[in-house]
Protein backbone atom coordinates (compact mmCIF):
# COMPACT_ATOMS: atom_id res chain seq x y z
CA UNK A 1 0.00 0.00 0.00
CA UNK A 2 1.60 3.19 -1.01
CA UNK A 3 1.01 5.85 1.60
CA UNK A 4 0.33 10.02 -0.03
CA UNK A 5 1.12 12.62 2.21
CA UNK A 6 -2.19 14.30 1.86
CA UNK A 7 -1.08 17.43 3.28
CA UNK A 8 1.26 18.19 0.85
CA UNK A 9 -1.94 16.98 -1.86
CA UNK A 10 -3.45 20.08 0.30
CA UNK A 11 -0.72 22.41 -0.04
CA UNK A 12 -0.87 21.73 -4.01
CA UNK A 13 -4.42 21.67 -4.72
CA UNK A 14 -4.17 25.45 -2.97
CA UNK A 15 -1.77 26.88 -5.04
CA UNK A 16 -3.55 25.60 -8.11
CA UNK A 17 -6.45 27.44 -7.09
CA UNK A 18 -4.54 30.11 -6.25
CA UNK A 19 -2.38 30.21 -9.81
CA UNK A 20 -5.39 29.05 -12.18
CA UNK A 21 -8.74 30.48 -10.09
CA UNK A 22 -8.43 32.82 -7.67
CA UNK A 23 -5.88 34.91 -9.49
CA UNK A 24 -7.46 35.01 -13.08
CA UNK A 25 -10.65 35.63 -11.07
CA UNK A 26 -9.57 38.78 -9.51
CA UNK A 27 -8.05 39.85 -12.56
CA UNK A 28 -11.30 39.91 -14.01
CA UNK A 29 -13.18 41.49 -11.03
CA UNK A 30 -10.60 44.20 -11.38
CA UNK A 31 -11.47 44.90 -15.11
CA UNK A 32 -15.21 45.37 -14.19
CA UNK A 33 -15.13 46.64 -10.88
CA UNK A 34 -11.85 48.20 -10.24
CA UNK A 35 -10.42 46.62 -7.17
CA UNK A 36 -8.15 48.64 -5.29
CA UNK A 37 -4.51 48.97 -5.75
CA UNK A 38 -3.70 47.41 -2.31
CA UNK A 39 -5.56 43.91 -3.58
CA UNK A 40 -4.28 43.93 -7.51
CA UNK A 41 -0.49 44.76 -6.04
CA UNK A 42 -0.91 41.04 -4.28
CA UNK A 43 -1.61 39.33 -7.78
CA UNK A 44 1.36 40.59 -9.66
CA UNK A 45 5.57 40.31 -9.07
CA UNK A 46 7.11 43.82 -7.67
CA UNK A 47 10.64 44.50 -6.95
CA UNK A 48 10.13 46.20 -3.94
CA UNK A 49 8.00 44.13 -1.67
CA UNK A 50 6.96 40.37 -1.37
CA UNK A 51 3.11 39.58 -2.52
CA UNK A 52 1.19 36.68 -2.49
CA UNK A 53 1.94 35.78 -5.97
CA UNK A 54 5.12 36.01 -5.27
CA UNK A 55 4.87 32.88 -3.30
CA UNK A 56 3.56 30.62 -5.70
CA UNK A 57 7.01 29.18 -7.39
CA UNK A 58 9.01 29.04 -4.28
CA UNK A 59 5.76 26.77 -2.68
CA UNK A 60 5.86 24.58 -6.32
CA UNK A 61 9.82 24.30 -5.96
CA UNK A 62 9.09 23.30 -1.79
CA UNK A 63 6.37 21.02 -2.69
CA UNK A 64 8.41 19.21 -5.56
CA UNK A 65 11.71 19.05 -3.21
CA UNK A 66 9.56 17.13 -0.16
CA UNK A 67 7.65 14.82 -2.75
CA UNK A 68 10.71 13.84 -4.58
CA UNK A 69 12.52 11.85 -1.96
CA UNK A 70 9.27 10.15 -0.82
CA UNK A 71 8.66 9.35 -4.52
CA UNK A 72 12.20 8.07 -5.73
CA UNK A 73 12.71 6.61 -2.59
CA UNK A 74 10.13 3.89 -3.27
CA UNK A 75 11.59 3.04 -6.44
CA UNK A 76 14.56 2.63 -5.23
CA UNK A 77 13.26 0.51 -1.96
CA UNK A 78 11.33 -1.72 -4.40
CA UNK A 79 14.69 -2.35 -6.38
CA UNK A 80 13.96 -0.55 -9.26
CA UNK A 81 17.23 1.56 -9.25
CA UNK A 82 18.83 0.27 -12.49
CA UNK A 83 18.25 0.93 -15.74
CA UNK A 84 14.12 1.91 -15.17
CA UNK A 85 14.88 4.18 -12.64
CA UNK A 86 16.92 5.74 -14.26
CA UNK A 87 14.55 5.95 -18.04
CA UNK A 88 11.77 7.04 -15.27
CA UNK A 89 14.17 10.19 -14.52
CA UNK A 90 15.52 11.33 -17.39
CA UNK A 91 11.84 10.99 -18.86
CA UNK A 92 10.68 13.26 -16.35
CA UNK A 93 13.38 15.47 -16.59
CA UNK A 94 13.28 15.59 -20.13
CA UNK A 95 9.24 15.62 -20.11
CA UNK A 96 9.60 19.13 -17.67
CA UNK A 97 12.24 20.37 -19.61
CA UNK A 98 10.12 20.87 -22.76
CA UNK A 99 7.02 21.25 -21.35
CA UNK A 100 9.33 24.42 -19.52
CA UNK A 101 10.46 25.88 -23.21
CA UNK A 102 6.34 25.25 -24.50
CA UNK A 103 5.19 27.58 -21.69
CA UNK A 104 7.95 30.00 -22.29
CA UNK A 105 6.19 30.87 -25.91
CA UNK A 106 9.45 29.96 -28.08
CA UNK A 107 9.73 26.64 -28.56
CA UNK A 108 7.17 26.54 -31.39
CA UNK A 109 9.34 29.25 -32.89
CA UNK A 110 12.21 26.25 -33.47
CA UNK A 111 15.12 30.18 -33.21
CA UNK A 112 17.35 28.96 -30.47
CA UNK A 113 18.15 32.94 -30.23
CA UNK A 114 14.53 33.48 -28.50
CA UNK A 115 14.64 30.14 -26.47
CA UNK A 116 16.00 30.09 -23.03
CA UNK A 117 17.01 26.58 -21.78
CA UNK A 118 16.79 27.18 -18.41
CA UNK A 119 14.19 30.24 -17.02
CA UNK A 120 11.26 28.91 -15.45
CA UNK A 121 9.85 26.62 -12.92
CA UNK A 122 9.28 23.30 -14.74
CA UNK A 123 12.89 23.56 -15.60
CA UNK A 124 13.78 24.12 -12.11
CA UNK A 125 11.82 21.38 -10.76
CA UNK A 126 13.49 19.00 -13.78
CA UNK A 127 16.99 19.74 -12.27
CA UNK A 128 16.11 19.60 -9.09
CA UNK A 129 14.39 16.26 -10.11
CA UNK A 130 17.48 14.79 -11.60
CA UNK A 131 20.08 16.43 -8.83
CA UNK A 132 17.55 14.75 -6.27
CA UNK A 133 17.48 11.45 -8.09
CA UNK A 134 21.55 11.28 -8.28
CA UNK A 135 21.91 11.95 -4.76
CA UNK A 136 18.73 9.39 -3.43
CA UNK A 137 21.61 6.36 -4.87
CA UNK A 138 23.80 7.72 -2.42
CA UNK A 139 23.96 4.97 0.41
CA UNK A 140 25.14 7.11 3.54
CA UNK A 141 22.26 9.31 5.21
CA UNK A 142 25.25 11.33 6.14
CA UNK A 143 26.24 12.44 2.85
CA UNK A 144 22.79 12.02 1.52
CA UNK A 145 22.50 15.61 4.21
CA UNK A 146 25.65 16.74 3.81
CA UNK A 147 25.33 17.18 -0.15
CA UNK A 148 22.27 19.87 -0.05
CA UNK A 149 24.00 21.62 2.94
CA UNK A 150 27.48 21.94 0.80
CA UNK A 151 25.71 23.38 -2.32
CA UNK A 152 23.92 25.51 -0.45
CA UNK A 153 27.20 26.91 0.66
CA UNK A 154 29.29 27.01 -1.82
CA UNK A 155 26.16 28.85 -3.72
CA UNK A 156 26.25 31.61 -0.90
CA UNK A 157 30.02 31.87 -1.54
CA UNK A 158 29.35 32.46 -5.48
CA UNK A 159 26.52 34.69 -4.70
CA UNK A 160 23.60 33.23 -5.70
CA UNK A 161 21.52 34.06 -2.26
CA UNK A 162 22.13 35.55 0.69
CA UNK A 163 21.56 33.32 4.03
CA UNK A 164 20.08 36.45 6.61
Amino acid sequence: MKERLYSLDLLRGLDMILLVGIGPLVRAMNGSWGLPPSVMGQFKHGWECFTLWDIIMPLFIFMCGAAIPFALGRRIEDGKAGKSFWMHVLGRVAMLWVLGMLVQGNLLSLDWHKMSPYSNTLQSIAAGYFATACVMLIRSKAVRIAVPVLLAKEAQKRGAFVIA
